[in-house]
């Protein structure tokens, strides 16, 4: 739809070949899966069709194979389907969802791999669960983010996509479908202003769509923040006839926003009372009435002060966006003191800043290079550029000091080095900054020759 940095830009073509076609087939199930346990997540199913792509579910309580249920798929770049279901599974059972994670796309995989997690995944869903197929939804978060939207625009059966944190990738593809379509970005998101210039294409495209900003970072959304999602859906089910229309849910969202709005205008927040105010018409247009919400937004948008705030964001957003597409270009460019004072500076503005919108900026540009520092370091650790690896690794570092990846890569890179210690030391940090990922640690090739090391073993049962 427009140009961003990423590397699954060739996924659409092979989503649309191998995927599309399995829309409204109907297919007798090749076996029968043991029900997970209602009310509790159960992580690492092994798909039927596939046993080498797993996954981790939600049931809510009342599931049942007497009816069908909505479904939210979740994608997270790194692979830990467990994280999201976790995070919201009360939500999914407020709702009464059933919310599916995948372990196995993630950032990284070519088209190929992508597209077959989904289409194994999506096989898993029809032959062995209840499924209402009219109310399937995708959600991910940044790359997870990318692939929901890829899903939902070109692989069809989706009624709506949920991105947090992301965009789409490039592509001169014209779009197969048409689902509802939620971004979610937090202030300090580097994504911020991509997905805001895509909620304006949508816009112009004429989809059903609305952006949730709130004052975060580049992260899945907090629940509150993700219960408008949820609600989103309901909503959209409720315009398109796919569930009936539900009277208290559409009050207490409309009381919600309009207290939220009422604390809004009386801090002269006009920006913010600007955003919430459109989302809100986009959440009840066709369901409630919004003339009242119209005419307010209309004498908003014509009050000078939020026309000279709403110009500067967009100075603001070509800016960063030229901004990193310099960084991106530079990597491997500039000496490695250039990027310390870089990051230094951004850390300054954070610290001495007394504008929260210049604070939000330095957190941008700060969330930006540390996953320029992650994808650069974890392609040049796969083609064994030691050179290039330590460089990308500081770079990194600096930007995101508190991510265990960054320390979990660098293990990975001792190993190939032969620095066992080393490695081990990095491991060790990894964890201490929160690394839990058990599983993955112990079917890391690299850290194969450790599986016998006593101390590797201690690293190992401090995770929880």
């Amino acid at each position: 739809m427009y140009s961003v940095r990423s590397a699954i830009l060739l996924f659409l073509v092979l989503l649309t070949l191998s995927c599309s076609s399995r829309q409204n087939t109907t297919r007798e199930p090749s076996g029968v899966l043991t029900p997970p346990v209602t009310g509790k997540v159960t992580a690492n199913i092994r798909c039927l069709k596939d046993p080498s792509i797993s996954y981790t579910i939600y049931l809510p309580g009342g599931y049942s194979h007497d009816r069908k249920f909505p479904v939210m798929l979740a994608f997270d770049p790194s692979g830990n389907g467990t994280f999201p279901v976790e995070k919201y599974k009360d939500l999914a059972e407020k709702y009464g969802f059933v919310m599916m994670g995948s372990n196995d796309s993630k950032n990284g995989l070519n088209q190929t791999e992508t597209a077959g997690i989904v289409y194994v995944l999506f096989e898993e869903l029809l032959d062995q669960y209840s499924v209402d197929t009219s109310r399937v939804y995708t959600v991910g978060f940044s790359g997870g983010g990318r692939v929901a939207g890829l899903v939902g625009l070109f692989r069809g059966g989706v009624a709506g996509v949920i991105s947090c944190g992301a965009g789409l990738p490039a592509t001169n593809q014209q779009t197969r479908y048409r689902p509802d379509f939620l971004g979610i970005a937090g202030w300090g998101d580097f994504n911020l202003f991509e997905l805001m210039k895509l909620d304006g294409q949508l816009e112009s495209a004429g989809f059903h769509h609305a952006l949730i900003l709130y004052d975060g970072i580049h992260s899945w959304p907090p629940k509150p923040i993700m219960e408008e999602a949820f609600i989103w859906t309901e909503l959209c089910a409720m315009k398109e006839s796919l569930i009936i229309k539900n009277d208290k849910l559409i009050q207490d969202y409309t009381k919600q926003k309009d207290s939220i709005l009422a604390t809004l205008e009386k801090e002269q927040n006009l920006v913010k009372e600007y955003d919430i105010l459109n989302n809100e018409i986009r959440f009840l247009k066709g369901i409630a009435p919004v003339d009242q919400l119209k005419s307010r937004l209309a004498v908003l948008e014509s009050n000078p002060v939020l026309k000279k705030e709403l110009s500067n964001r967009k100075t603001q957003m070509e800016k960063e966006l030229q901004l990193q597409e310099t960084y991106t270009e530079n990597m491997f460019v500039k000496n490695i003191g250039w990027w310390k004072k870089e990051i230094t500076n951004y850390e300054l503005r954070i610290t001495n800043s007394k504008k929260p919108e210049d604070t939000y900026a330095a957190r941008r540009m700060l969330s930006y290079l540390s996953l320029l520092g992650y994808m650069t370091s974890t392609r040049a650790i796969g083609m064994n550029d030691t050179v290039s690896a330590v460089y990308a690794l500081q770079v990194y570092e600096w930007a995101d000091p508190d991510n265990s990846e960054v320390y979990y890569l660098s293990a990975i890179l001792a190993m190939k080095q032969g620095q066992v210690k080393k490695a081990l030391a990095s491991l060790d940090k990894a964890i201490s900054k929160g690394f839990n990922e058990k599983a993955r640690m112990q079917k890391q090739p690299e850290f194969q020759p450790l599986l016998t090391n006593e101390a590797f073993a201690g690293l190992l049962q401090k995770i929880k």
